[in-house]
This record gives C-alpha cells, structure tokens and sequence, in this order.
C-alpha cells in the first residue's frame, strides 16, 4: 500500500544558488543536476494527515481555498478532474481503481460516479481509512457543479491543485488560470491569482524576468507538453503546510535573535510541482506536494547545511525580502556555516 511508504522530502538545493527560473524538467528525464522522475501524486504515510488537514482547513475557512474564475468551462474542468483521477490509479492502482463511470477508493471505502454532468459522491465503507472517507463524501457532497469536480480530486491526493487554460488557437490573452484548490498556499492568497494569467501570478516574485519572458510558452507547455516536474523551496517561521497570509499572525522580528533561537523557528520547505497536460481540452493541471522538515534536521547532513548557506549567500536584497530573510539571514548563515 502507498500509506506503508516513508515520507522522503526532496533537496532539490543541488547548485548552491537560489534562482528564479522555470526548472522544468520533462518526466523520464534526469537534468538541473536532478534524477530522472515520475509520477504526480507522491502517496506515502503521511496521505492520512494531508487529507485530514485539508477537510480541517476547509471547514475553518470555507472561501479559502477553493477558487473558480467567472466564466470557467464546467465541462473542461470535469474533464480535467476525470482525466486526472484516470492518472491517480495507474499510478497508483492499491489507492484507486478507474473506470469510464465511476472511481473506487478501497482504503477510504469511497466511490465516485459519473451521472451525466454530475459527479455522484458515496461513502461504502470497509477500508481501514473508511472514517475519513465518510468525511470526504460528506464535505464534497455539498459542493455543487465544477466546485465538487475539484473537491472530489483535491480530498484524495496529497497535493494541492490549479488548472491553467491556454487557447488552442495560440492566443496568449486566453490563458488565465481557470481553478485552484490549495490548501497549503506558500505565503499567497488563492483568491489573489484565480482568472488571472501567468505573467499576473507570478508578478509579486523578486527577480522574475526569466519566468516573465517566456510566460506564454510556460502555459503552452503546460497545456500541451510534459508531463513535466519542478522544484521550488524557502525557509519557514512555522511547522504548518498551510501558509496562507491570512491565516497567520505578524511576522515575528527575529533579528535580535541567537542563531540558535533562529534556526530552531526555521523549516526547510519544498514543494514539487507537476504539470499534466490535456491538450483535447487547452488545458493543464499543476500539482504542488509540499514537503515540511525542521532546518536543525537537514543541517545534521553538512552537505546541505553548506548547500543551503550558499544558497543564502547567492540571494539579492529582492530575493531576501520576497523570501522573509532580511531579518534572519545572518543569523541563518552563522547557524549553517558554523
């Protein structure tokens, strides 16, 4: 069963320097000094926790996550959904079982039918996780047209999810980001990038005129190329997936602060992301499995604590202060190097 798996965060900090570029690698292919890899959805031991957190989440801020823009096909969005579930179980056949109408979650005891337009959500019963999902299809059965369509993908796998639209006529003012369901933001509000494009996601990042400059092709290649994977990391002040602005109080000034005491209120946070293309559809699934680690653990490695410092070091002014460094980094890098 993929809930047997240890969890294993990634270090994707491999060249010593933090930069702002796509990274985008094509799946089956080793480059950017990363292995060759597969696979969307990373299910392991903690799958559990992540879906619980999400239906906790959703509950406590019921117009957080979950954003669809005005105007959005219904339909591609269910195609989408449909499509990816297809993925989920052949990737991962002991979690989920596909067939042109319907969806079995052993574990959860959960099944989902097509009906039409709709999407028919049960719990069964009989898996070790059957509790949870009786959660899950309590708390998705109450969501109507395209909104259930992403509840029921999002409450089944461990990662957070947006889809782009991209015109399949090649025209750039068409692409926008039509959906989110993220419940582990890093540090940024759904609702701030829904309906909006690339280039107006991503204009808030420090020094990002390589992602700007070739935002057109980024959505093209994600509607119609890849699959592919990427990368991107930060330190944390909190032990918490969910990061979302609103949800956490002021940042504390830790300038004053020991390198010890700084590094103690540090994790190390990484996320994987995916693309999925459905090209019949114009339109792509971004992934993000975002993985938590206490930065005094992966110090203990001093390949990566020197990894990390370099990193650090290699930051501008912009970058320190889109990263929430400015008051920490010399402390963070007397704690790394020392």
């Amino acid at each position: 069963m993929p809930l047997d798996r240890p969890s294993i965060q990634p270090f994707p900090i491999h060249k010593g320097r933090y930069d702002v570029r796509p990274g985008m690698r094509a799946f089956g292919r080793a480059a950017l000094g990363m292995e060759a890899e597969e696979g969307h959805f990373r299910l392991d031991r903690t799958t559990p926790s992540y879906l619980r957190q999400k239906l906790s989440l959703r509950r406590a801020y019921p117009g957080s996550a979950l954003q669809v823009a005005d105007g959005a096909d219904e339909e591609a969005l269910a195609e989408v959904v449909w499509g990816t579930l297809e993925a989920l179980a052949d990737e991962e056949p002991a979690w989920a079982a596909w067939t042109q109408q319907a969806v079995d979650f052993p574990a959860l005891g959960l099944r989902y039918t097509r009906s039409g337009a709709g999407l028919v959500i049960r719990s069964i019963g009989g898996g070790r996780l059957e509790e949870l999902g009786a959660h899950i299809a309590e708390h998705c059965g109450r969501a109507v047209g395209a909104s259930r369509w992403l509840e029921a993908l999002a409450c089944v796998v461990p990662c957070d999810l947006a889809v782009m639209a991209s015109s399949v006529q090649g025209d750039t003012q068409a692409d926008r980001c039509e959906a989110l369901h993220v419940c582990f933001p890093s540090s940024w509000a759904p609702r701030l990038k829904v309906g909006r494009d690339f280039a107006q996601i991503h204009e808030p990042v420090a020094n990002n005129e390589a992602i700007l400059k070739g935002h057109a092709n980024l959505v093209r290649a994600m509607c119609f190329m890849g699959p592919f994977v990427r990368y991107a990391w930060g330190l944390h002040r909190h032990e918490g997936l969910d990061s979302h602005p609103d949800h956490h109080p002021e940042r504390v000034d830790m300038s004053a602060w020991s390198p010890d005491e700084v590094a103690a209120k540090t994790w190390l946070r990484v996320e994987r992301q995916t693309t999925k293309p459905f090209p019949d559809w114009g339109r792509g699934l971004f992934t993000i499995r975002t993985y938590i680690e206490p930065l005094i653990e992966v110090a203990r490695d001093p390949s990566k604590a020197a990894a990390i410092a370099s990193a650090i070091r290699s930051m501008n002014q912009a970058s320190l202060r889109y990263k929430g460094m400015l008051d920490r980094r010399d402390a963070l890098l007397a704690y790394l190097e020392g």
